[in-house]
C-alpha cells in the first residue's frame, strides 16, 4: 500500500468519526506521545546512572560538568530545532492552521526561556566549582573577583576531626581504600 493511500484511508476514518471521537482520538495520541518523552527521559537517567556519569560511587564524588554541558547542548538544539519548526508554521499559516503554530510558537518561547536558564545555570555552576577549590586548600572565597579568607583555625581543627573520623571508621568496618590515605 502507498504512503498517499494509507493516508486517504487515515483521512477517511477520520472524517467518519463523532466529533467525541476525534477529541478521544486527540488525547490519546497527546498521551502517547507525552509517554514516550517521559520513558526517554527514564531511559535517559537509568543509563547516566549505570555509566556512573554523574556520581562516582568508588570516590563518593560527583561531577556535574558533563550534565551541565549536555544541559547547554540539548536545551540549545532543542531552541534551533522548536524555532525554526515556529518559523515554518508561520509562513505556512492560514485560520485552519492557528492551533498548531500557536503550539509551536508557545515551544519556541519556552526554548528560548530553557536555553537561557541553561546559559545562567551553567555559569553559576561554573563560579560554584571554583569556589569548591578552594575550599579544598581550606580558603573561603568571598566573592566572584577572588577575594578569599582562610578558614579559621578551628573550623581547620573541626576538618582535620572529621578526616581522622572518617578514616577510623573506615579501619572500623574493614574498608581499607581510605585508610591508606
Amino acid at each position: 500500500m502507498s504512503e498517499d493511500s494509507r493516508q486517504a484511508k487515515a483521512e477517511e476514518a477520520v472524517s467518519a468519526m463523532s466529533p467525541q471521537q476525534r477529541a478521544n482520538l486527540y488525547q490519546e495520541l497527546v498521551s502517547q506521545n507525552f509517554e514516550e518523552s517521559k520513558q526517554a527521559a527514564v531511559r535517559t537517567t537509568d543509563l547516566l546512572a549505570v555509566d556512573s556519569f554523574i556520581n562516582d560511587n568508588a570516590t563518593d564524588s560527583s561531577d556535574l560538568n558533563p550534565a551541565v554541558g549536555m544541559l547547554l547542548a540539548i536545551s540549545s538544539t532543542l531552541n534551533v530545532g522548536l524555532s525554526s519548526q515556529a518559523r515554518a508554521e508561520e509562513a505556512a499559516y492560514t485560520e485552519d492552521t492557528r492551533y498548531p503554530q500557536e503550539l509551536s510558537e508557545a515551544m519556541s518561547i519556552l526554548s528560548t526561556e530553557i536555553l537561557e536558564a541553561a546559559q545562567v545555570l551553567h555559569t553559576l555552576h561554573a563560579h560554584y566549582a571554583a569556589a569548591l577549590s578552594f575550599r579544598k586548600v581550606e580558603m573561603f572565597i568571598l566573592d566572584d573577583q577572588g577575594s578569599t579568607k582562610p578558614y579559621p583555625v578551628k573550623q581547620k581543627d573541626i576538618n582535620k576531626l572529621e578526616q581522622l573520623f572518617a578514616k577510623s571508621e573506615s579501619l572500623v568496618t574493614g574498608d581499607k581504600t581510605d585508610a591508606s590515605s
